[in-house]
């Protein structure tokens, strides 16, 4: 549970961003005509029409097909000034805009991120493998062989208190706004979702057991690069459990260490760069040196502005739109 250094090596091609190819606003194909004749329409019923993950696009006044999938429709930005799409809008809405196998610019983490339009929503997902291990007996000699093993159960247990302790600390903790010309109605509020995956998983987490009260060191390693299957964090049984590290409250170590999985660098001892302080310069236009605090990036478990910028620029990259901002 002792916070350790994030280890890097050089290996693998840097990450890769899929370009998309923006609608000629001046083209005759079906999805112009399409937006030309939702010209002026209510914001909600442009978004139903052009949505890629709402109904089937049909022409303003036909009839959806009753098979199609329906999209929730977002609350207008005002009750009283419904949103009126703008020509960059409607080309952004009639879009995907997901990144696969991100790694921030700080040579750290890995995972996916999808704006999903509708919803006004960045969702980050990290795919776990997990593996749980034994503990040692000769590291714990006093300790009953049944608090070292694993069952069943405790794995399940362990599995489940992960995934909803690091989504639900991670999540919905800041938000982001567009100020680029057109496109300044959008808005993004932040989804992390923590997926089990056997397979094309972006950490490894070897889970080791230890009695309860125990210390153990935890860390997370990652390749730099795009490449599924090969990095891993070392955690224990202990992590999702909050430990005194020197903040007003205890840390839980799990929480902390997936900040390094989405791309953070350690904020606390001295000396050392901060591997996200150019991000944090660029976005915040602050800077920020080594310390004990209550930030979950040092000492406890705040999740400050200044740890989603590795969110903000995979929202950057996944949309193709610079003019995000974290809104504080």
């Amino acid at each position: 549970m002792a916070h350790e250094p994030v280890h890097r090596t050089q290996d693998g091609a840097g990450t890769s961003v899929a370009t998309r190819s923006r609608p000629d606003s001046t083209s005759s194909s079906p999805k112009a005509s399409l937006r030309a004749s939702l010209k002026g329409q209510p914001y909600a019923r442009q978004l139903e029409a052009l949505s890629p993950r709402g109904e089937a696009p049909h022409a303003a006044g036909g009839k959806a097909d009753p098979s199609a999938r329906t999209t929730p429709t977002p609350a207008p930005s005002s009750a009283s000034t419904p949103e009126i799409a703008t020509p960059e809008l409607l080309a952004f809405v009639a879009e995907p805009h997901a990144i696969a196998n991100y790694q921030p610019s700080t040579g750290i983490g890995l995972f996916d991120a999808e704006y999903d339009v509708a919803n006004r929503q960045l969702v980050v997902t990290v795919r776990c493998a997990f593996r749980f291990q034994s503990g040692s007996q000769r590291r714990f000699p006093e300790a009953d062989a049944a608090d070292l093993a694993w069952d069943d159960a405790s794995r399940a247990e362990w599995k489940k208190g992960y995934i909803e302790t690091v989504s639900n600390k991670w999540s919905t903790q800041h938000s982001f706004r567009c100020s680029q010309p057109g496109l300044q109605t959008l808005a993004a509020s932040v989804r992390v979702e923590v997926l089990e995956a056997e397979k094309d998983w972006h950490f490894r987490l070897d889970v080791t057991r230890i009695p309860k009260g125990a210390w153990s060191g935890s860390s997370v390693s990652t390749y730099q690069g795009s490449t599924t299957e090969q990095n891993f964090a070392t955690l224990d049984s202990e992590d999702l459990k909050p430990s005194d590290k020197g903040g007003s409250e205890g840390q839980y170590g799990a929480v902390h260490e997936f900040g390094h999985m989405v791309g953070l660098g350690d904020e606390y001892g001295k000396d050392a760069e901060i591997a996200h302080a150019t991000l944090v310069r660029d976005a915040l236009g602050k800077q920020i040196s080594r310390g004990d605090s209550d930030d979950v990036m040092s000492c406890a478990n705040r999740v400050a502005p200044q740890h989603y910028v590795t969110f903000l620029e995979a929202l950057k990259k996944s949309t193709g739109v610079e003019a995000w901002s974290i809104a504080e």
